[in-house]
């Protein structure tokens, strides 16, 4: 029988828990996943985890993203209080089964309001341990093994103790996982000698979690203090702490791979079996050991591993997982990249000055180290007028602290001898500072240069860190990329936040994809574009399940983001899964196709600039629909492109469809499009089903090319945060409350069957002292029969005494049965009224995106073509050339062609003007007697206005001179 106290404190943790949460920041609410704990279990076993999040009502499911990680809600029996199974809410039995790698994978809850966001779990070989708490201060460490892991939660203002016995000599590394798993906790590891003296500390080794390599000076019982650095605690700050012989790896050089071949790299870290010393190198504080080893690359150079490190930087770098295998078990698994040209390795200290340049034969890739300390290395090579390369310096992409910087210099020489003439210093890409502080930020502070060469001859590179002066890692390495230009792009679409009613300093803490019935879900797809690509993309959704669509959009190359809106109709069932998001364009005369990158928002921030939002890669893109409410309106817009050109008007029809009562009047603007292009507000009315979409483009600074944008929107409604609730609710109190009436009643009973044993027990007892006396009264003949009677009557009070300590005892149950019924109703009394708080009407704000809008807009309006065939004139003769203007778009203003032979000796004719309505004209072209004979090309421009744009068109026509007679020359 489940405890009746472990029932009360379920029961008063589900007050506490979903259900009763506000819908925030004028949104529909969603679940939202804060944690999983443990967050992480060992491969074969099952074990017990907690969730906790928001808006977690009804939540059944915890899903992994590997079949292999199976988990299940688990229920309590029925029992005195429940006649059916009850759900542990937040609590779930998960079994890792064997074939699981060791890894990186994340987990999902699913329930009334959709998938939530992922968090990171760790799958692995070492035995699981759970901080037992109370262990705040030294004589309370919670003792652990080596080849064990802790998963502990921080208390506020509090550390955690753990000890160890280690013998002299023994050597282990202490791994805190923390933010590398989405914690908030920052870690900081100090290790202490059984006397209590540090001995080592560490802090922000990987990232913000700490890595400590340890030598046990001799033999004892070390304690092990972990805290936070700004002494944090809760839910939101647990960690890992992995006590292990296993082999560390700090960074793999070169850090990249020629792709399909088994490549040679050495490996430096910690505990690498057969690995020597590095004297003098350390990597994060710790020293570092190096093993040569052999990795084999992918042959994909697309290949994206995943890497959910909170940096975005590495959209771009294809890379694949490595780890080492050793007695003591795997290493820690890092990237190595796969390289997009040959790869050469820095001849380290032997190029440090612009006399030592290292010779480069190009296209290669250049392995090297910002090492040591203030490290500048300088590369040489050579080059033909008008060769094109790609000079790029790939460090902060590498997820590492880098601000990389290169300089090109052309060699000249004189009698003075070698000079270098500046070429080019880059720094930061263009969008950097722009984008520094984004959410979703993918700039980057490595520097990139098309490089045209302007003369044969011999070029100089210098490569360096702007930060290489504070620091002497060379775990920091770079990529040196010279190469010709190869067209490329990569995606990264993550899910889009639409603020209704508040501003962007409230944004909740993640967003995720999900859609009511009749509702839209919007995506934000960014196109990082390589090596000059400027074509378009076209971007679709695989996988989608039936009822919802997702029409394709254009990524034209003025635009940088595009949205990619999901729909359902009003009669879908619930879902959630993954789906997938491609972009296919056309690079040189072939189609690539791309899957994007997933970004989320791991911690979101009331105050973004004291506590930046955190963000990383995840493995999926999951979308949820929720089937148990509907969206106020859904906004269509046709997904045919739009045309203009610049000088136009678009009229774009929107449909504007309402569900339920819903008859509000909604304002749509339009979002997604450059400053330069500002559509008019729409206001639609509750009668008003379609309406349109005015633009003008009459601002000379628009960019011709390809948009996509959609409409945003913004609905009150009344909304009843989850109906089912109370009722559901109530249910459960009807039953308490008859379970409480029966056991008063059985109370009474049992007290009034205690009343009666007590009364029989002090009859019997009477009866049993009369007995006594008359024993001990009776003459020798009654003696026998005295006693008899005596053992006949204690044997009664002994039964009678028995029935009475029965009775208290059943008396006593049924009041503490009685007792927790109570207190169970007094926990589902206040769980009712917080759940009717929160589920009456109220007034909120909703924002809506419409689908997308594509328009395309042309240069011109018009174009000019020769009409007929090519006329001949005469030296010294006219002739008539036709010429036709194709007017587009509903263009039909005046236009003023102009003759313009270039370099063409007295080949004249004067301008025509075509009217308002025309689209024909004739020149009347002159041939002096010295204009040179045979056929030329010459420009003919158009010029005109609308709405007060220039108008302008070009064509060159051909034209043949004829040589005149000698004697008509005279």
């Amino acid at each position: 029988m489940r405890p009746p106290m472990v029932l009360f404190r379920s029961l008063l943790a589900l007050v506490l828990s979903a259900g009763v949460s506000a819908v925030a920041w004028g949104q529909l609410p969603q679940a939202v996943l804060t944690s999983v704990f443990p967050p992480g279990g060992k491969i074969g076993t099952t074990f017990d985890v907690a969730v906790i999040g928001q808006d977690m009502d009804d939540v059944e499911q915890l899903q992994f993203s590997h079949p292999g990680i199976k988990a299940t809600l688990k229920m309590a029996p029925p029992d005195d209080f429940s006649k059916k199974p009850k759900r542990m809410e937040g609590t779930f039995s998960v079994t890792i089964e064997g074939s699981v790698p060791p890894g990186l994978y994340e987990a999902r809850v699913v329930g009334r309001y959709g998938t939530s966001n992922p968090r990171l779990f760790i799958v692995g070989q070492l035995e699981e341990i759970i901080d037992a708490g109370g262990n705040n201060a030294t004589e309370k460490a919670q003792e652990i093994k080596l080849g064990s892991v802790v998963s502990a939660k921080a208390d506020n203002n509090q550390y955690k103790y753990y000890k160890i016995a280690l013998k002299q000599n023994e050597r282990i590394v202490f791994d805190c996982q923390a933010q590398r798993i989405d914690s908030r906790f920052d870690a900081t590891l100090v290790v202490l000698s059984p006397a209590g003296k540090e001995l080592a500390r560490a802090r922000d080794t990987e990232g913000s979690d700490a890595c400590l390599e340890f030598t046990a000076p001799a033999d004892g019982e070390y304690l092990i203090r972990v805290f936070d650095a700004v002494y944090g605690g809760g839910p939101d700050y647990f960690f890992r702490l992995a006590v292990t012989a296993r082999p560390h790896i700090a960074f793999v050089f070169p850090p990249a791979g020629q792709p399909g071949a088994n490549g040679n790299f050495t490996v430096y870290g910690q505990n690498l079996p057969g690995g020597k010393p590095v004297p003098g190198w350390s990597s994060g504080g710790m020293p570092l050991e190096q093993l040569g080893v052999s990795i084999a690359i992918p042959g994909d150079p697309n290949v994206r591993m995943f890497d959910p490190r909170p940096t975005l930087q590495q959209a771009s770098v294809a890379s694949m997982e490595y780890s080492l295998d050793s007695p003591a078990g795997k290493s820690n698994v890092v990237p190595v990249y796969l390289a997009k040209a040959p790869v050469i390795v820095e001849k380290a200290e032997a190029n440090d000055t612009d006399a030592q340049a290292q010779p480069l034969t190009l296209p290669c890739e250049v392995a090297g180290q910002f090492f040591p300390q203030s490290d500048v290395d300088w590369y040489q090579f050579e080059a033909k007028k008008d060769q094109v390369f790609l000079i790029d310096l790939i460090s902060h992409r590498l997820a590492l602290p880098t601000d990389p910087y290169i300089a090109l210099f052309r060699v000249t020489k004189d009698d003075n001898g070698e000079k270098l003439v500046d070429v080019a210093q880059v720094d930061d890409s263009d969008q950097r500072n722009t984008r520094l502080g984004d959410d979703y930020d993918t700039s980057t502070d490595d520097p990139s240069y098309k490089f045209t060469v302007p003369e044969d001859g011999i070029y100089k590179l210098l490569v360096r860190d702007n930060f290489g002066s504070g620091r002497n890692d060379p775990g920091m390495v770079y990529r040196l990329v010279i190469r010709p230009p190869q067209p490329n792009f990569t995606l990264v679409a993550r899910p889009a936040h639409l603020s209704a009613g508040q501003n962007d300093q409230n944004k909740p803490a993640v967003v995720v994809p999900v859609l009511r019935k009749g509702g839209t879900a919007l995506i934000e797809v960014e196109v990082l574009r390589e090596d000059d690509f400027n074509g378009d993309v076209e971007v679709s959704v695989e996988g989608l399940p039936a009822g919802m669509t997702s029409s394709p959009v254009l990524a034209g190359s003025v635009t940088r983001t595009v949205p990619l809106v999901l729909a359902i109709t009003d009669a879908v069932a619930a879902w959630s899964g993954p789906i997938k998001i491609i972009g296919k364009a056309k690079v040189d005369g072939g189609e690539i196709a791309r899957e994007a990158r997933y970004a989320v928002m791991v911690w979101g921030s009331p105050n973004r600039q004291q506590s930046p939002p955190t963000f990383r890669f995840s493995q999926q893109m999951q979308v949820s629909v929720v089937d148990k409410e509907a969206a106020p309106v859904q906004v269509q817009v046709d997904e045919k492109i739009f045309e203009t050109a610049l000088g136009g008007n678009l009229e774009i029809p929107v449909m504007v469809k309402r569900y339920g009562d819903y008859k509000e009047a909604i304002k749509l603007t339009a979002s997604g499009l450059p400053n330069e292009i500002k559509p008019k507000e729409i206001n639609a009315d509750a009668s008003a089903g379609q309406t349109k979409l005015e633009i003008t483009l009459n601002q000379a600074n628009i960019k011709p090319g390809t948009y996509t944008f959609y409409l945003k929107g913004e609905v009150k409604q009344k909304y009843v945060r989850n109906p089912d609730a109370v009722p559901a609710l109530e249910a459960e109190q009807k039953d308490l409350m008859e379970m409480i009436a029966q056991l008063t009643e059985a109370q009474k009973q049992s007290g009034t069957a205690k009343d009666e044993a007590t009364k029989k027990a002090a009859e019997a007892a009477a009866a049993a002292k009369q007995a006594e006396q008359e024993k001990n009264a009776a003459k020798d003949d009654a003696k026998a029969e005295a006693e008899k009677k005596l053992a006949d009557a204690q044997a009664a009070a002994k039964t009678a005494d028995e029935a009475k300590a029965a009775a208290e005892q059943a008396a006593k149950d049924a009041a503490d049965k009685l007792k927790k019924a109570t207190e169970m109703k007094t926990a589902l009394d206040t769980k009712l009224n917080q759940t009717k708080q929160a589920n009456q009407p109220k007034d909120i704000s909703v924002a809506v995106a419409s689908t997308p809008v594509r328009i395309r807009i042309a240069k011109t309006p018009i174009s000019l073509e020769q009409n007929g065939a090519p006329p001949t004139v005469k030296q010294g003769d006219k002739v008539e050339l036709p010429i036709k203007l194709n007017k587009l778009f509903g263009f039909d203003e005046a236009i003023e062609v102009t003759w313009e032979p270039k370099n063409i000796p007295n080949l004249n004719a004067k301008k025509i003007d075509i009217a308002k309505g025309a689209a024909d004209g004739k020149f009347e072209i002159t041939a002096a007697k010295d204009t040179p004979a045979g056929e030329h090309q010459v420009s003919v421009k158009a010029k005109g206005k609308w709405n007060n744009i220039n108008v302008e068109a070009e064509t060159m026509v051909t034209i043949k001179v004829e040589a005149a007679p000698p004697e008509e020359k005279k």
